[in-house]
């Protein structure tokens, strides 16, 4: 008896060293409605890793998406804790993905371990709304069996932290379709069809597409590949990219040969991924050929990075830290090995964001990596030890404060830096969101002398607290914050017929007025942080809005909806009094569309579009800039296009 009980014992502790621990991916989800709302009921996921380069593979060859490891729902607060189990010795890398429960999909950009434990913070994604469309043939006749991609808009401040999850429809024998994961607006809509060319429909308003879109035939595009010896480039990946569309990726044959059956017709670019072979392309290809004509295209040489992770202040190498290299259509991600290095092979040229993080160190970032053909580029990284702050937020009665969201700026900013900083959309990144008896910890912080927090609710002023000294791989403690209640700004916002409107956005921003002081004109600024902490809120269905927790200054509000003309009212001024009911009439409004292209035909990415003339205090008076024209400037997406919407 005693030998059969000593061998479950041996059995016993052998299963449970070789069980797998589970690491914890931590964060909390927000929807975009009145005052950033939680978002409970949310399904978040963690979705195997695939590169750009694989997944694009694997669609060619119409395999299944993998599938979830592990998911689980958000709380009534947002918040949630996905478990991810791990198995000794093995690497397993994946993406968290939240979808369901009227938010539109999203996968965040980060890559993690399952044996890691993470809090990945606070994320606010946009509500899904419907959008419904008609696809027809050349003829104008209702196109059925046509397979729709919907990539909703994410218009905001989040999107470096996330990209949208293409949901997918086919049409019925009415060439009809809907999605009900929509954006309000900038949505883009891709139609397909076997034998046609694909269809792209860029800027759609949530709510029904206001005329059929056509899907017609297209050009073929024939060609070969070759590497930078010269010799044929076989499966390399091809494809064509335009305004109006964009193909399926085609794989080349032995000979390097390659055939894109159905192109929309026009000016576009033919781009190859050929991975660790190299990477080529023809900018400004114009479709028809003509008869017999192909594409001869010779592979650039790929780029190489490398280099030592280490410490800052030891000079002691950091095993295991990620190292993401990404760009668009493109990510790399290795880890540093025992010495500290890290290579990364076969990368294209262009410019990257590349990041390292290691859960001991402050997450370190260079957004304007550029590679150059064939170099072999040495980058040496610093990382810093974090610190780690802990604490309580309160009211002015003690009470404690729930869900007050913490930044924290550095020390030594000057006046023109903190302008740029109020106004730049998602600069401050979260630090902490307090529990629900208001305590907080806030870790892998950029340690530093004379740091200012700030912390914010929906119901308080804004709250700062100055003079914080954060000690690298040490812990602040004890760190005490009261907030105060302050004023409400309230108002009615009603159409041109005297009706009420419903869910229109009310920003509050910093009212900018200029008065004259010594050495020229001094800016008048009401402080209430970076574009994401702005105070703001919707119209109930009486047209009536409440913004509370504003302190005594002068304000300007943005008030805006999808189909109207944005209105600013500028200034607002709350004193020791209180403030004045505002009252907002919109107009109808209208919008402007359209594409940036570089001199090769590519569309140019990040480009600041500004609406200017008129004045007025409606959207596009102001002249733009950083102190003037806010509301007005938007950068172009990836592909080039912009939508500009509400204006007069």
């Amino acid at each position: 008896m005693a030998r059969g009980l000593s061998l479950l014992l041996l059995l016993a502790l052998a299963l449970s060293a070789g069980a797998a621990e589970a690491g914890e991916i931590r964060g909390r989800i927000l929807v975009s409605e009145r005052a950033d709302k939680p978002a409970s009921g949310v399904t978040v996921s963690a979705v195997p890793w695939e590169a750009p380069g694989e997944e694009a593979r694997r669609e060619m060859k119409g395999g299944d998406p993998p599938k979830p490891i592990a998911s689980v729902l958000t709380g009534a607060d947002g918040s949630f804790v996905l478990a991810v189990p791990s198995e000794p010795g093995k690497e397993k890398l994946f993406r968290v993905r939240a979808e369901g429960a009227g938010v539109v999909p999203v996968l965040f950009q980060d890559v993690y371990d399952a044996a890691e434990s993470e809090d990945v913070g606070e994320h606010i994604l946009p509500h899904g709304e419907k959008l419904t469309g008609v696809a027809v043939d050349a003829s104008g006749k209702p196109l059925a069996g046509a397979e729709v991609s919907l990539e909703a808009g994410v218009a905001g401040g989040d999107d470096l932290a996330f990209r949208v999850v293409t949901r997918k429809v086919v049409t019925g024998e009415d060439g009809k379709f809907q999605f009900d994961e929509a954006s309000a607006l900038g949505n883009r809509v891709t139609i397909e069809k076997a034998n046609l060319a694909p269809t792209l429909q860029t800027g759609l308003r949530a709510g029904a597409i206001p005329r059929p879109i056509a899907v017609v035939a297209g050009d073929p595009v024939a060609g070969v590949v070759l590497g930078a010896n010269k010799k044929p480039a076989a499966g390399a990946l091809v494809r064509f990219e335009s305004a109006k569309a964009t193909t399926r990726w085609v794989e080349t044959d032995a000979e390097g040969r390659f055939t894109i059956p159905h192109a929309p017709d026009g000016r576009g670019a033919v781009v190859v991924d050929a991975g660790d072979a190299g990477w080529g392309g023809r900018p400004d290809v114009k479709l028809p050929l003509g008869e017999g004509k192909s594409l001869a295209i010779t592979l650039a040489l790929p780029a190489a990075l490398g280099g030592k992770v280490v410490d800052d202040k030891t000079g002691h190498v950091v095993p295991r830290a990620k190292v993401f290299l990404q760009a668009n259509g493109f990510a790399r991600l290795v880890r540093t090995a025992p010495d500290g290095t890290y290579h990364l092979k076969g990368v294209p040229t262009q410019k990257y964001r590349l990041t390292v993080d290691e859960a001991r160190y402050v997450p370190w970032a260079k957004p304007d990596l550029a590679l150059a053909p064939g170099e072999a580029k040495h980058l040496d990284i610093a990382l810093t030890l974090g610190a780690s702050m802990t604490g309580k937020v309160v009211d002015e009665a003690g009470a404690p404060v729930a869900a007050a969201r913490g930044s924290l700026m550095r020390g030594g900013e000057n006046a023109l830096a903190g302008i740029r900083r109020m106004l730049r959309v998602g600069n401050e990144v979260t630090a902490f969101r307090t529990r629900a008896d208001g305590t907080f910890k806030a870790t892998r912080l950029a340690p530093g002398e004379n740091q200012r927090l700030f912390v914010s609710h929906a119901d308080f002023e804004r709250a700062t607290l100055a003079g914080l000294s954060l000690p690298s791989g040490g812990t602040k403690p004890n760190v005490s914050v009261v907030m105060h209640s302050g004023a409400t700004i309230s108002g009615v916002v009603k159409d041109t017929n005297n009706l009420p409107i419903q869910d229109v956005e009310v920003e509050v921003d910093p009212s900018v007025n200029f008065r004259a002081g010594a050495g020229g004109m001094v800016a008048n600024f009401a402080r209430l942080g970076g574009a994401g902490t702005r105070p703001r809120t919707k119209t109930a269905a009486d047209g009536t809005f409440h913004v509370k927790g504003i302190s005594i200054g002068e304000y300007a509000l943005q008030i805006k909806k999808p189909g109207f003309a944005t209105e600013r009212v500028d200034p607002v001024k709350v004193t020791d009094k209180g403030v004045d009911p505002v009252t907002v009439t919109l107009g109808p409004g209208a919008s402007i569309s359209g594409i940036v292209r570089r001199k090769s035909g590519d569309g140019a990415e990040g480009f600041i579009v500004r609406v200017g003339g008129g004045g007025g205090r409606g959207a596009g008076g102001g002249g733009g800039g950083i102190l003037g024209g806010m509301g007005t400037d938007l950068a172009t997406a990836s592909d080039g296009l912009f939508t500009i919407d509400g204006l007069k």
